[in-house]
């Protein structure tokens, strides 16, 4: 739990500014736990992966879905894995009610135009997309702002084919 301690020394603003930076170095911190508490998928073959996911979407299991987007123009000191990704993110877009959203089926569409191969190295990600399913387990889809490589339910892979351009039509519209 985050604190504010008040010295002596400290006067009203730098009170408030301790207040405000813990409560927002605390908050990634509190989003982490609430996500690693979610069973995950456990990363197999990747192309059983993608068509699990591709079954599960059409038969109306994925309830939720959380797309994180860091555009390619944001440097940063390190790579981005799909950790930092949900932590840092520059736009988060929630989908609530996914199985009635026009975007599930735009997103069949797309897996099934994506092809995946298992890759030893790591990506730079910029998309992730977190499945959640109705019961209670999750599958994870990140990939590289080039729609290259990535990973899917934490099994590296390349990517090809549509699952990109359902992304960049997704975020489109975000700078």
């Amino acid at each position: 739990m985050t604190e504010c301690v008040r010295t002596n020394h400290d006067g009203p603003r730098q009170v408030l500014a301790m207040c405000i930076f813990a409560a927002i170095t605390a908050l990634p911190c509190a989003v982490a736990q609430k996500l690693e508490a979610v069973p995950k998928m456990d990363a197999g073959d990747p192309k059983e992966a993608l068509a699990a996911l591709v079954a599960e979407v059409q038969a109306g299991k994925v309830e939720s879905v959380d797309i994180f987007y860091i555009p390619r123009y944001v440097l940063t000191d390190m790579r981005i894995t799909p950790e930092r990704i949900r932590h840092d993110y520059s736009y988060k877009i929630s989908i609530q009610r996914f199985r009635s959203s026009a975007e599930a089926a735009l997103l069949v569409a797309a897996l099934k135009k994506t092809a995946v191969r298992p890759y030893s190295g790591p990506a730079d990600v910029r998309w992730g997309a977190v499945f959640s399913l109705g019961d209670g387990k999750v599958r994870e889809v990140y990939m590289d702002g080039f729609g290259r490589f990535g990973q899917i339910d934490g099994a590296q892979v390349s990517f090809q084919g549509g699952l990109y351009d359902w992304f960049r039509q997704l975020t489109r519209c975000l700078k």
